[in-house]
């Protein structure tokens, strides 16, 4: 019974730790992504504004 609840509980641990890796990477992915947009936007104002000067 004890081995069970051993086995369940390091299941348990690995099963937390690894969502917790997924969700950083995911979170990290995102902002990158979110950081490249704003320099493409950043970009493409800044050529508008050599188009109109």
């Amino acid at each position: 019974m004890f081995s069970l609840s051993l086995i369940s509980w390091t299941e348990f641990l690995c099963t937390i730790t690894i969502l917790g890796v997924l969700y950083n990477l995911f979170v990290y992915l995102y902002f990158k992504y979110l950081s490249k947009q704003k320099q493409v936007n950043l970009e493409i104002k800044r050529e508008n504004k050599f188009k109109s000067a």
